[in-house]
């Protein structure tokens, strides 16, 4: 994916996550996943680790509906890392 090399463990795992979520969203309705959600926004959604809706919904090309379930997505990327690598190249 275009834009992750530049990214530390903590925004690695949140890619990981919201792609996860991505590919299963997909399936359930039947359309292929960059449609859905675009992967320079996984990018961004990492690199700017959301903690609220509204510091989400800031992001241009959402898709509707969803904002609940890719938040929790970045809190599940960050609760399965150590403590020391949450701080990592922050």
């Amino acid at each position: 994916m275009k834009g992750i090399g530049g990214l530390d463990r903590r925004q690695l795992a949140i890619v990981r996550e919201v792609f996860g979520w991505r590919d299963s969203f997909a399936q359930r309705v039947n359309r292929p996943p960059r449609m859905l959600l675009r992967d320079d926004l996984m990018v961004e959604i990492a690199r700017r680790a959301p903690r609220s809706i509204e510091d989400l919904q800031m992001l241009r090309g959402l898709p509707r509906g969803e904002p609940d379930v890719i938040l929790e997505a970045v809190r599940r990327a960050k609760k399965k890392l150590a403590p020391e690598e949450l701080t990592a190249g922050t």
